[in-house]
């Protein structure tokens, strides 16, 4: 964590150029707006996440932890990472102004191949593999926090995988949905009133652009995980709430650390 977080701008510009080859300017540009945004998150950002931490140990380690406050928590860190990217995507538009036809091919093609790629890999996904690597990806991100599950945590992760939604379909379609609106929007006048807006939304706030049943589905997937964590909490061992503790306050020492450093 530590380390990585020194190293973002240098993480960042490693990202942008595997999608657009950027001219000596652009990048001395881009580079100096990664620098300001990474200024603003240590100064400001950081001290949130300690304290949105803090509370969040708190809850997860109350054995009488509700839905409604761990609900609570999920919005919080919504708003906490879609202020990170309002911030962070401000330099977006006048880069996209910026960009020759050369380059927008480019950036157009390398997101396509991308998103091609997503949609052949979760459309050609059954709902019984879907379920399974649900069920996998689960246990081993808890593992990650709690430590070794017990037979009725593994059990409530199997129930917890048959009543969410396979939406894999409808998210593959949401992101050729959201290619389309990205080529179209930097292929029009960048230079009119609502570009900028046009680019938030897509970098931003996608799920504005989502069918009704993609974000029904999204609500009650995440309605029926915060009730499996909640769940989860009222059956952690004296072990596993030393793991997450330990886990967490790592966190928050290491938010505390690049805060002042």
């Amino acid at each position: 964590m530590r380390w990585s977080y020194n190293f973002l701008d240098w993480i960042v510009a490693w990202e942008v150029d595997e999608y657009v080859d950027l001219t000596r300017p652009q990048k001395k540009q881009l580079n100096k707006d990664i620098r300001r945004f990474h200024v603003w998150h240590r100064q400001t950002q950081l001290p949130l996440y300690e304290k949105f931490l803090q509370q969040l140990e708190q809850k997860i380690l109350n054995e009488n932890t509700t839905h409604e406050a761990l609900k609570i928590s999920f919005n919080q860190a919504t708003v906490l990472w879609q202020n990170s990217l309002e911030k962070f995507t401000t330099f977006a538009p006048p880069l996209f102004r910026d960009l020759s036809s050369k380059q927008l091919t480019e950036l157009i093609k390398n997101t396509t191949k991308e998103t091609d790629k997503s949609y052949d890999k979760y459309m050609g996904r059954n709902e019984e593999t879907a379920r399974l690597k649900q069920n996998k990806h689960m246990q081993k991100q808890l593992v990650k926090w709690l430590g070794p599950l017990t037979k009725k945590q593994k059990s409530l992760i199997i129930e917890w995988s048959l009543k969410v939604s396979t939406n894999h379909k409808l998210m593959a379609l949401a992101r050729a949905d959201w290619q389309k609106t990205f080529d179209k929007t930097l292929l029009s006048d960048r230079n009119q009133n609502n570009f900028d807006r046009e680019i938030q939304t897509l970098l931003v706030y996608p799920e504005r652009l989502w069918s009704d049943a993609y974000q029904q589905s999204v609500i009650t997937n995440q309605n029926i995980t915060i009730d499996l964590f909640v769940d989860i909490s009222h059956s952690l061992n004296q072990k596993q709430k030393y793991t997450l503790r330990k886990k967490l306050r790592g966190y928050i020492s290491d938010f505390q650390y690049l805060a002042k450093n």
